[in-house]
């Protein structure tokens, strides 16, 4: 059990990560996930501050 639990950990650490592979594809993703989760919070926002001043929320 040990030993194969050694081993799997030498596999694990002998392998690079997937940004360390694919830097530019990482940064594109990266981007494109940052982008779009700040447009629905900055829209979220602006809903809620719509609500507010119509005095509906």
């Amino acid at each position: 059990m040990l030993r194969e639990l050694r081993r799997a950990v030498w596999w694990w650490r002998e392998h690079t990560r997937f940004s360390e592979r694919h830097p530019v594809l990482s940064a594109v993703v990266s981007f494109v996930f940052v982008a779009a989760v700040a447009t629905v919070l900055v829209a979220g926002a602006a809903y809620l501050f719509g609500r507010m001043r119509e005095g509906s929320l």
